[in-house]
C-alpha cells in the first residue's frame, strides 16, 4: 500500500511539472484514468492514506480536481472512491467552511459538488454510502448557520445536498432526514427574518422551497412555506421560476380541502404574486402565471 501511494505523491508532484503547458491536461488525464481501473480495496487504502496531502496540494494546484472528478465518474471505483471522500470531508474539512472565502473552503465546496452529483448519477451505488454522513452535514449545517459569523459556505453546502437529493432517488436517505426537516426549516425561516445580505436571503428562500422531503413529509410544513414561496415570487428568475414549480406541484398534487387551509392566511398575497407576472411575450412568467391563476380559479369553483 504504501508503494502505491508513492506513486499517487509522487505524480501529483510530477504532475505540478506540466502546470499550465501544452500537454497538461492530457498527461493528467492519462495519470486519472490509471488510477480509475485499479481494484476498489487498492482505491481506499491509497487514498485514505494519501488524502490529507492531495487536499493541500489541489489548494495550490486546482487541475488535480480533475483526477477527483474522473475517479467519480469511473463505475468501477465510485462507490469506493465516494466513501474515501465523504469520510475525510464530513471527519476533518467542515470547519473549513467557518472561512467562506478562503481557499480551502472553496475546494471543500467545489468537492462536495462533484461528490454529490456523482452521486445523484447513481444513488443506487451510492445512498448506502452517503446515509450516515447526511445526517451529520444536516447538523452541523443547520448548528453552524446560526453560530459562525460567516455561515455562507454551510448554507451553499445545504444547497448542494439538497439539490442532489431530490434530483434522484434516495427513498432511505429522505427518511432519515424526516426528523430534521422541522430544525432546519425553523433555522430557515428565523435567519429569514433577520438582517441578512440579498444573496443570502436568495439562498436562503432556494433552500426552503427544496427541502429534501416527500410530499407527504411536508404537508405538515407547507403553510409556513407560504412567506417564502411569495418572497421567492417576487424575486429573481430563477426563485421565480423555482416558485412557479412549486405552487403548481401543489396545486396538481394536493386536494382543495388540503391545500385552501394551508395557503389561507397568504392567499392574497400569492394571488398578487401571480398578477405580478401577468405580462405578455417575451416576458418568461407571465403564461405560466395565468395558468396557476386558472387552476386556483378553477379549484375554488
Amino acid at each position: 500500500m504504501r508503494k502505491t501511494s508513492g506513486v499517487l505523491k509522487s505524480g501529483v508532484h510530477c504532475l505540478a511539472l506540466f502546470k499550465e503547458k501544452d500537454d497538461d491536461r492530457e498527461i493528467l488525464q492519462s495519470f486519472s484514468q490509471m488510477l480509475a481501473i485499479m481494484e476498489a480495496r487498492d482505491i481506499m487504502d491509497m487514498f485514505s492514506f494519501c488524502m490529507p496531502d492531495l487536499f493541500d496540494s489541489m489548494i495550490t494546484n486546482n487541475q488535480l480536481l480533475h483526477i477527483f472528478s474522473t475517479l467519480l465518474q469511473a463505475p468501477k471505483v465510485l462507490r469506493p472512491f465516494t466513501d474515501v471522500l465523504i469520510n475525510f470531508l464530513v471527519s476533518s474539512k467542515l470547519e473549513a467552511l467557518k472561512q467562506p472565502d478562503s481557499p480551502a473552503a472553496k475546494l471543500v465546496l467545489q468537492l462536495f459538488r462533484f461528490l454529490f452529483i456523482a452521486a445523484a448519477k447513481a444513488p443506487e451505488s451510492c445512498e448506502h454510502t452517503l446515509q450516515p454522513h447526511v445526517p451529520v452535514i444536516m447538523e452541523v449545517c443547520m448548528k453552524s448557520a446560526t453560530e459562525v459569523e460567516k455561515p455562507l459556505g454551510y448554507m451553499h453546502l445545504l444547497r448542494n445536498m439538497f439539490r442532489a437529493l431530490n434530483s434522484a432517488k434516495f427513498d432511505s436517505l429522505m427518511r432519515d432526514l424526516i426528523p430534521s426537516l422541522q430544525p432546519c426549516l425553523n433555522m430557515l425561516l428565523s435567519m429569514l427574518d433577520g438582517p441578512i445580505s440579498e444573496d443570502m436571503r436568495d439562498l436562503i428562500l432556494e433552500l426552503c422551497l427544496i427541502l429534501p422531503a416527500r410530499l407527504s413529509s411536508l404537508l405538515p410544513h407547507i403553510p409556513r412555506l407560504m412567506k417564502p414561496l411569495v418572497l421567492a415570487l417576487k424575486g429573481s428568475d430563477d426563485l421565480v421560476s423555482l416558485a412557479l414549480r412549486t405552487l403548481e406541484f401543489w396545486i396538481d398534487s394536493l386536494t382543495p380541502d388540503f391545500l385552501e387551509p394551508s395557503m389561507a392566511n397568504l392567499m392574497s398575497e400569492v394571488i398578487l404574486a401571480l398578477w405580478s407576472h401577468l405580462r405578455p411575450p417575451p416576458y418568461t412568467w407571465g403564461a405560466k402565471s395565468l395558468e396557476l391563476l386558472g387552476k386556483l380559479g378553477g379549484r375554488n369553483r
